[in-house]
């Protein structure tokens, strides 16, 4: 079938275009049930016009299930050739929840007609143990590199077969052309090293990459390091305004201490320490003077006085927090919400561990919100200009109404001019523990189109590490 179109092919490209699936990781999936493979089908005529409009295919997600890849090397090829010469996103790797490494003989193929295109990368998410002297030939990397590469997120699953030291074993095996890869990414702002339970140290992954560090905003590395890692790339990558790092080793104790003045984004997460390493041992030997938006996850012995020293030290004014699953007292979170006080606006706090034999498994207590809850204009209050507050079950009491009070009173805050009012609370808790809390805050919802409450099933999710606000 085929008909005379009435308007402009332009205008039919807009809408094309508008037709494109608004998936939150940004790739395009080839599924002859959405665009741009549906737009295909339709007539001879959307056909031509959606072949012809390059931006439709400049993005794309070749999934793997196991050893399987969908879509084939020869529609992966059919797809990119579509994009003319469009800037590529394209994701191919396996998803972040798979832990163990599938070889395919489908994997290479793909692989090389990405390396091929490797001017064009612009977003890309892949894994790192594809790039083996097996799959890539350094003859076949273009010379002029990667160009136009802003973003990247490298992906590591155990590989099933590894049995001796992870980063000796993944490193060594590396094709040289790596280096070739990505050592020319000279516009790249965004760098992501994803490896679940793997400890790769810096003198592996630094060095093996080559990556020109200079114009990274954005660092996230979610594999075990040292403090003094962190330090290093901290050092090596001046520009960096959002980072998160993984710490599981304190390190040598001998790195000058950093001051660092453009960072604005810390997300610390805890995993498996070794030898007394806390995220203190990084904080203490840092200074950040922009610092606005700090998370940390995981901490088993918080210290309030290094809490306290950095942040007098750095002078720097936190306007969000996210603590998950902090090993603290009652008393420590109320010294911690007392430091940041002033200018905190968003605070999320998930999860509690209850097997502690110091303290009591939920921290915030109804002294604490009687802390946060508003009186007078003259008797002040804690945090006075929180916007945003989110809680779970694993950190508030079992109280049922003293935080709905705390609420309520912040939405009066009209009636105290230096208290910010209360935008958005969301509360992960079970409706019978607190039914009354759920009860008076849907309530408010409902009465005040500018105050919105989520309740969240205690059986869903929480927000994966690195999620901040």
């Amino acid at each position: 079938m085929s008909f005379k179109p009435l308007l402009p092919a332009e205008l039919w490209k807009e809408i094309f275009m508008a037709c494109l699936p608004n998936d939150i990781d940004g790739y395009i999936a080839a599924s002859p049930y959405e665009a741009p493979l549906l737009l295909c089908q339709i007539c001879r005529c959307w056909r031509e016009i959606a072949i012809s409009t390059p931006e439709l295919w400049e993005s794309l997600e070749i999934m793997r299930n196991g050893s399987k890849c969908t879509p084939k090397a020869d529609l992966v090829d059919l797809w990119i050739s579509r994009s003319a010469n469009r800037p590529l996103s394209i994701m191919f790797g396996p998803a972040m929840d798979t832990t163990l490494y599938m070889k395919s003989d489908e994997i290479k193929p793909i692989l090389q007609i990405l390396i091929r295109c490797l001017p064009r990368w612009a977003d890309m998410y892949l894994c790192l143990a594809d790039f083996s002297e097996d799959n890539i030939d350094i003859d076949s990397v273009p010379e002029e590199g990667p160009s136009m590469l802003e973003a990247i997120i490298l992906y590591m699953p155990i590989d099933a077969e590894d049995t001796g030291p992870i980063d000796i074993h993944i490193f060594g095996n590396l094709s040289p052309a790596v280096s070739l890869i990505f050592k020319k990414a000279d516009v790249l702002e965004y760098f992501s090293l994803h490896c679940p339970r793997l400890t790769f140290r810096s003198a592996f992954w630094m060095d093996a990459f080559q990556l020109p560090r200079n114009n990274l905003t954005a660092l996230r590395l979610l594999n075990a390091l040292n403090v003094d890692d962190c330090i290093r790339t901290l050092q090596e990558s001046p520009n960096v305004e959002d980072a998160l790092f993984t710490i599981s080793a304190p390190g040598s104790g001998l790195m000058p201490h950093l001051t660092t003045n453009i960072l604005h984004t810390l997300c610390l997460y805890m995993a498996a320490p070794e030898g007394g390493a806390t995220i203190f041992t990084l904080l203490d030997g840092i200074t950040t003077p922009s610092l606005c938006n700090l998370a940390i996850s995981f901490e088993l012995s918080w210290s309030t006085v290094s809490f306290t020293s950095f942040l007098e030290r750095s002078s720097c004014s936190i306007r969000n927090l996210h603590l998950e699953y902090p090993d603290m007292t009652t008393g420590e979170i109320t010294d911690c919400l007392s430091a940041v006080s002033p200018a905190l606006q968003r605070l999320r706090i998930s999860g509690s561990i209850d097997n502690h034999p110091n303290h009591p498994p939920k921290i915030i207590t109804p002294e604490l919100l009687q802390l946060l809850t508003p009186q007078t204009e003259a008797a002040g209050v804690l945090c006075p200009h929180l916007v945003e507050i989110h809680l779970d079950a694993f950190s508030l009491t079992d109280e049922d109404g003293p935080f709905a009070n705390m609420v309520n009173a912040r939405l009066s805050g009209n009636n105290f001019p230096s208290f910010s009012r209360l935008e958005a609370v969301s509360l992960r808790v079970a409706l019978a523990t607190h039914s009354r809390d759920v009860q008076r805050l849907t309530a408010m919802g409902e009465e005040d189109p500018s105050f919105s409450f989520e309740l969240i099933p205690t059986e869903a999710d929480w927000l994966a590490v690195g999620t901040l606000w």
